[in-house]
């Protein structure tokens, strides 16, 4: 119920039953700050394998004809130790939009991004057993859960010899 102090009353009771102190300053015309403050205890250090990537020094292609899309991935996997080499023969990743994607690169694994399985529905032999399929609109969480799991499951493919990347439009 936008503006009727519901949130800040919430607010306030959560910050209260941990132990902490909720403080406003206001000015007319200007709106409000809002600052809480809570003591908490301090916990050890996390040991530093926690934060390894799942795709640390992995060549991966993005092939998507959003450029915006193409973009935002190359950078948020950038940040999980991704390579990007324009022609690397061989790559551990390909991450492809279905709509837009027909390019023809190896690959050890392929992740297709899809509005859904309609698509595929008459035309399954396009997809190798190592594809895997992320519905669109892309969550973050999503692609990171399934680079955790292909890591440490399945992982990737050993054979050298890949999978050609097939046309997927």
């Amino acid at each position: 119920y936008g503006g009727t102090g519901l949130g800040l009353v919430i607010s306030q009771n959560l910050v209260n039953a941990m132990g902490g102190k909720i403080t406003v300053r206001s000015a007319p015309g200007k709106g409000a700050v809002f600052e809480f403050t809570l003591r908490a205890e301090a916990r050890g250090a996390v040991p530093e394998e926690t934060f390894k990537s799942p795709i640390e020094g992995w060549k991966v292609f993005v092939c998507d004809g959003c450029e915006r899309r193409r973009t935002a991935l190359q950078e948020h996997l950038s940040g999980l130790g991704a390579l990007f080499p324009e022609n690397a023969g061989l790559y551990d990743l390909v991450i492809a939009d279905e709509e837009s994607c027909s390019a023809s690169v190896r690959c050890r694994l392929r992740i297709i991004l899809t509005g859904g399985l309609p698509q595929y529905s008459g035309d399954l032999e396009v997809l190798h057993p190592s594809d895997r399929l992320l519905m669109k609109p892309l969550r973050w969480r999503a692609l990171k859960d399934l680079l955790i799991q292909l890591k440490g499951g399945d992982g990737l493919p050993e054979d050298p010899a890949a999978v050609p990347m097939r046309n997927l439009s």
